[in-house]
């Protein structure tokens, strides 16, 4: 047990806002002295958790973590299941395309493609983000009663990543209930200025939002004051599809339970 909390500790200091360290510099974040920390380390260089640079003697995540990620998202139903969906998906409209599960209060994004309008160097998948700040965590949210989101947020203030971040609880059950009526979300500039995002639902064989997919993209590319209704309509369709296969069998339109 203190091994994995030890693997864990060194593991989880790699983040995508800080993915290479020295030695010196993570034993000081860990609050360990380097020497302690060098066995630990050259240990999980030789397993794969981490790779060692001799020229910048710094290390990063290792071809272990990477397989591992592999294995772990293939064995999620939905991913399985909306795999052929988001790449047509992403053919037809040349946005981004995404798949997102719940995480505590955090979207996790299990799928992401990027088709030629999107101009990025990097990926979204297995990265976090708040589900009142976007629109694949409304739908998600949508699938909640309104009181049990009501108390989370209570403990927890919406925080406000734009200027058109939902920071208010009354806006957001708002927000909620309109993501209920139209089978749909958007997100307009809530999570990063320049970028527009519409998400739609996934259900599982009970009913209960399973996962969530969209399409996203420069606001400009996606325009979705033109294109709201088309890149809803194909949205649903393919969720409609992905539930199905998932097991679902009942109507469309999405109901807080």
């Amino acid at each position: 047990m203190q091994m994995a909390s030890k693997l864990h500790a060194i593991l989880t200091k790699f983040q995508e806002d800080r993915p290479a360290w020295r030695q010196v510099e993570l034993a000081r974040a860990l609050d360990v002295s380097p020497s302690a920390l060098s066995r630990s380390l050259a240990s999980m260089v030789e397993h794969g958790f981490l790779r060692y640079d001799d020229d910048t003697a710094i290390y990063r995540l290792g071809p272990t973590i990477v397989s591992l990620a592999g294995a772990a998202i293939n064995e999620y139903d939905e991913f399985r299941q909306a795999y052929s969906e988001l790449h047509a998906l992403m053919a037809e409209t040349h946005l981004g395309v995404n798949l997102g599960v719940r995480n505590g209060w955090s979207v996790m994004y299990l799928m992401h493609l990027d088709g030629p309008k999107m101009k990025r160097g990097n990926t979204l998948i297995g990265r976090h983000a708040p589900l009142h700040a976007t629109a694949l965590g409304k739908v998600m949210l949508a699938g909640m009663v309104d009181s049990a989101v009501r108390c989370a947020y209570a403990k927890h203030p919406l925080e406000a990543y734009t200027v058109s971040t939902i920071t208010d609880l009354d806006t957001l059950i708002d927000s909620i209930g309109d993501a209920r009526r139209r089978g749909y979300a958007t997100e307009r500039e809530e999570l990063a200025l320049g970028r527009g995002c519409i998400a739609v639902p996934i259900l599982g064989r009970g009913g209960g939002v399973a996962a969530a997919m969209s399409l996203s993209g420069p606001k400009d590319a996606i325009a979705l004051d033109r294109n709201e209704s088309t890149y809803a309509g194909l949205l649903l369709d393919a969720a409609e599809r992905i539930s199905a296969r998932l097991g679902y069998r009942r109507a469309r339109p999405l109901v807080a339970s």
